[in-house]
């Protein structure tokens, strides 16, 4: 696999660059390498940009707490998190009650129509982020739920991330803010 893979490279390199040598590069300042030599992309923890999420809490207010997010992709100072985390104050935002607070939901994807189900039993006041997608089932609940016109982030602004790594085509998701609002 990777080995010959690396000799591949390394033929292709004798044939066409005059000469080739590795160094060393510091972590400070090679911070996007340095950083997945620690870490694991995981699919499901993308992070809007701070500035879009400062946008949508300008068009919809400021919601109190991060319902799926870490310690390193919050955008609040108070979330829920996957796992039992250092910081979180809540784990698995599916399981217990949520805060009768106003939330922020970027929940992954595979979740969108099991957050939809639990917003509908709790009745919450939440922003959530999703897909323009309008072929899937859970998108006729959202706009019959919603309280406010859908904000469709521009898909020249949008931008996910992990740490210091941007996600390679955020656009296909069409990212989309809802403002929800429970009845009660």
């Amino acid at each position: 696999g990777l080995m010959r893979e690396t000799q591949k490279m390394f033929h292709w390199v004798e044939r066409h660059v005059a000469s080739i040598r590795a160094e060393h590069i510091a972590g400070d300042t090679n911070t996007k390498a340095d950083w997945l030599s620690r870490a694991v992309i995981d699919q499901g923890e993308w992070q809007l940009h701070p500035h879009i999420f400062r946008e949508v809490a300008h068009r919809f207010g400021t919601p109190q707490v991060d319902l799926f997010a870490t310690p390193q992709n919050s955008q609040l100072p108070r979330f829920y998190s996957r796992y039992n985390t250092p910081g979180a104050e809540g784990v698995n935002a599916l399981r217990g009650r949520w805060p009768q607070e106003f939330l922020y939901a970027f929940p992954p994807l595979p979740l969108i129509p099991q957050v939809i189900r639990k917003w509908i039993e709790e009745q919450a006041e939440m922003v959530l982020v999703t897909p323009f997608w309008p072929r899937r089932q859970w998108f006729a609940d959202l706009r019959e739920l919603s309280v406010a016109a859908p904000w469709r982030i521009p898909e020249d602004r949008i931008q996910l991330l992990q740490g210091p790594i941007q996600h390679p085509d955020p656009q296909w998701l069409k990212l989309t803010a809802w403002r929800l609002k429970g009845r009660g």
